[in-house]
């Protein structure tokens, strides 16, 4: 019974993300009669169990759901839910587990320079009571002594004039120096794939899609597909790469019906304006 409503679940899933059967074609790189065949539970158009579990778990995950529950499912180890978990909100939950945990971790390694700036802050404070109690018991200056302190106090302010001036100055002059510009460099380009280093990357890496006609675009991240949605002519959408992150590839449904920028800048990517389906990768050299 479980194995009966598997293609209903994943093209279910699939109609929720707003994905034709050509769109999901061109992702997972599956013939459209085999993904057919998939979503009415017809394996047998399949050459073998080995592409059956193959593909089950490719078009799960392009649809963003769990690809190992899925081949669960298939294997009768377990059985479809009236609502399923999508990968979306599994990562969340795993990231917010990690950030509790990183901030956990953080506050341990930091307690200790806590306490020795509140040792130290306690020393100042008791200093600098015995200073103030030390003042008092001294004998009040005469009127010479009072002139000749009146005269050092305003050379020391002077003085600190001055250097809290030349301070601003050079403050000013190393605010005033350009953070370094970035660059790409087009290392292949033809009308399927194309390679481009973009070198002195401000983090976080924003990716914008711009669409000319309706058009479908993916963005993987180490081997993950991150991103995915098509977009509407004359809309956009946008994505910032994950911390870190050094190589990501995209996928384009139709490559001439989008505009691709990197941190606001044209990706040079549009090769013999073409009109076929297209990959991008991208190396990611930061500041």
């Amino acid at each position: 019974m479980a194995i009966k409503n598997l293609g209903e679940t994943l093209r279910d899933a699939r109609l929720s993300e707003n994905i034709s059967l050509d769109e999901l074609q061109q992702i997972t790189k599956i013939q459209k009669r085999y993904l057919q065949a998939i979503e009415e539970n017809d394996y047998g158009q399949i050459p073998s169990e080995f592409y059956v579990r193959r593909f089950l778990k490719q078009y799960a995950d392009a649809v963003k759901l769990d690809g190992r529950y899925i081949l669960a499912v298939y294997d009768g180890k377990d059985q479809i839910l009236p609502t399923y978990p999508k990968v979306e909100e599994i990562e969340s939950q795993r990231t917010n587990k990690y950030k509790e945990k990183k901030v956990r971790r953080r506050l341990i390694a930091t307690m200790p320079m806590i306490i020795l700036g509140l040792v130290a802050l306690a020393i100042v404070v008791i200093v600098g009571y015995v200073s103030y109690l030390d003042n008092n018991d001294q004998p009040i200056l005469n009127a010479s002594s009072v002139e000749v302190e009146r005269n050092s106090s305003s050379s020391t302010s002077e003085t600190e004039s001055s250097s809290s001036t030349e301070e601003t100055t050079e403050a000013s002059t190393s605010e005033s120096v350009e953070a370094p510009t970035m660059s790409q460099n087009v290392t292949s380009n033809s009308s399927s794939t194309a390679a481009v280093t973009l070198d002195q990357v401000a983090a976080p890496l924003k990716i914008k899609f711009n669409a000319q006609n309706r058009v479908w675009v993916g963005l993987s991240v180490n081997g993950s597909l991150s991103f995915q949605q098509t977009i509407e002519a004359g809309q956009s959408a946008e994505f910032d790469l994950p911390e870190g992150t050094t190589s990501a590839s995209i996928s384009v449904g139709v490559a001439s019906y989008l505009t691709i920028q990197a941190n606001d800048t044209d990706l040079d990517f549009q090769a013999n304006n073409s009109e076929r389906s297209k990959t991008i990768d991208l190396t990611i050299n930061y500041t």
